[in-house]
């Protein structure tokens, strides 16, 4: 019965020195056309277990590692977005490609939350610091499969990230463009005053007691009435002189 399987002459997806090859070209052309980022790992302290999050997460350890910036037209994304509720949104992405072998001798494994397994590869939740923009953006997906099986092998991933959005994390790095980002923190509780106990002091009404430091978060002008009326305003004419206003009043030629 003839053997219709590859020839074993021909070992195109195991052969150990080509891969070698391939893997310190893809690496040299990483140290030659990348730029220097820095990876901050993020800490999980309290992570919930139904939605999954950690609204309690600190980030401390950095380290600059060479990444490639695949958007070559602009960031991705939604870019400006604008909401009804939130307003002004700015929901850039960019996908940062980073080998195999630089992220395993510069990093290494990482903990997997709540599971006590480590990891070696970026995860989703860390930071990339930006230099160029001077901005963090969060990693949200992780493609291992970007470079998909050359000569038989994997090389390096793709980091889809979007720009990280501060939600009172705690931030402990010693750079300052990236520890910046807590300069002004929105959550009441870090401003709260407390009794000896730590217990955190209230009014009758259960408002907080806070200390001076605390600034209540503004109004933004988009959701306010009062703003939309006056602007609107200006391009609507409301007086008693348009028809349209009430349609109780004939309409005089």
């Amino acid at each position: 019965m003839p053997d219709w399987t590859t020839s074993r002459y021909f070992q195109n997806y195991e052969y150990t020195n080509v891969q070698n090859l391939y893997d310190d070209i893809i690496n040299g052309a990483m140290r030659q056309y990348g730029i220097d980022v820095y990876y901050v790992q993020r800490d999980y302290v309290l992570v919930n277990d139904i939605y999954g999050e950690d609204d309690q997460s600190t980030y401390t350890n950095t380290t600059l590692i060479a990444a490639y910036v695949k958007n070559v037209m602009g960031f991705g994304g939604d870019r400006d977005f604008m909401s009804k509720f939130a307003g002004l949104e700015i929901r850039d992405q960019v996908t940062f490609t980073i080998t195999r072998r630089m992220f395993s001798d510069a990093i290494g494994e990482l903990p997997v939350p709540k599971t006590g397994d480590t990891a070696n590869r970026p995860r989703e939740g860390d930071i990339i610091y930006f230099p160029l923009n001077k901005r963090c953006y969060q990693i949200k997906y992780v493609d291992q499969y970007s470079m998909f099986f050359q000569v038989g092998k994997l090389y390096a991933w793709d980091c889809t990230c979007e720009l990280f959005e501060y939600s009172s994390e705690k931030f402990q790095t010693g750079i300052p463009g990236i520890d910046r980002i807590m300069k002004r923190s929105l959550n009441i509780l870090d401003y709260a005053l407390t009794d000896g106990q730590g217990n955190f002091l209230q009014t009758e009404d259960g408002d907080y007691l806070t200390s001076d430091a605390y600034v209540p978060p503004h109004i933004d002008p988009i959701q306010d009435n009062d703003d939309v009326d006056t602007e609107a305003n200006n391009y609507v004419d409301w007086t008693e002189e348009n028809p349209f206003t009430d349609f109780t009043k004939p309409h005089q030629e």
